[in-house]
């Protein structure tokens, strides 16, 4: 175990109390809370969470509902926006304790993490310093026959399984891959009324409000199926930010946090929110000095 890896927990709206963990700093120049992606859980990103607070940064990540080891029906999604209250507490918390940073907070999010973590900021405007999306859920692939029952009126048969093509091609190569061995991974089928939440909030992304008051960057893969790559993209364009940047990794797939060459992808998170950072205290600085030559005058 970590020595600077701290466990707890945090009450959600509806009382369950969602699963947290933090990797202090010693020398902190900001806060990363991270999202993790569908079926997954806080705990495969330790290795990368070590580095980031070795590189001086605060992370705060927790386990979605129904993930890993927060309570909750195992992977369903009953209501996406209750992803978007449990982020809109654990950003209040960190807030809370990280008084000194609190200009300095960036949210990360992984697959369906980003997901969360981009509905959160383009409809909640946050006051965070910067979003990190790391291939972004956008779609799913479904086949005719799933997407129409799937958006179908009325939220009928929400616990139905949905085992086609969004299994085969989605879910099960995480599981013979990187969640070959997981305990906490889950395995199951997705759910009728789970993928019905994702679509509808993957549709509100792409089409509802876009302006976003702070940088964002943008990370994907190269090699990955379907229409995510070219959705991601689509998204990075339309999305209106003063500060936007887009890295692609060519021979990586949809988990470029988790990639076996994921080395680069974070340093690349780092370096980049190393120079937000700079650019914030620099601004501040021209500020100061401005201030400073009118009270002299």
């Amino acid at each position: 175990m970590s020595s600077c890896k701290q466990m707890e927990t945090l009450e959600a709206f509806d009382g369950i109390e969602l699963y947290c963990e933090t990797f202090a700093s010693p020398q902190p120049k900001g806060v990363i809370i991270a999202l993790h992606d569908y079926a997954e859980h806080c705990g495969l990103y330790d290795g990368i969470f070590e580095r980031m607070a070795r590189e001086s940064y605060h992370v705060y990540a927790m386990d979605l509902r129904g993930h890993g080891k927060s309570p909750g029906d195992r992977a369903f999604i009953a209501n996406f926006d209750y992803f978007l209250e449990d982020l809109d507490l654990f950003l209040a918390r960190v807030r809370d304790r990280e008084a000194e940073l609190a200009a300095h907070i960036f949210l990360l999010g992984q697959g369906l993490g980003a997901t969360i973590a981009a509905r959160f900021a383009l409809t909640r405007k946050p006051r965070v310093r910067g979003l990190i999306l790391c291939s972004p859920l956008l779609d799913l692939p479904l086949s005719r026959m799933e997407r129409t029952l799937a958006l179908v009126p009325g939220g009928l048969f929400p616990h139905a399984p949905v085992s086609g093509q969004v299994q085969t091609s989605w879910l099960e190569p995480k599981l013979r891959g990187i969640l070959k061995d997981d305990q906490l991974a889950f395995r199951g089928p997705l759910q009728l009324n789970t993928v019905r939440e994702i679509l509808a909030a993957c549709h509100d992304l792409r089409t509802g409000e876009q302006h976003l008051p702070f940088p964002l960057l943008t990370m994907v893969g190269g090699e990955v199926k379907g229409d995510q790559t070219h959705l991601t993209r689509e998204l990075q364009e339309t999305v209106l930010s003063s500060d936007k940047t887009l890295l692609t990794y060519e021979d990586m797939d949809d988990n470029v946090l988790l990639h076996r060459e994921r080395d680069q992808v974070v340093g690349d998170i780092i370096e980049w929110c190393d120079r937000v950072v700079l650019e914030e205290q620099s601004a501040l600085a021209v500020e100061e000095d401005e201030e400073d030559e009118d009270d002299r005058l």
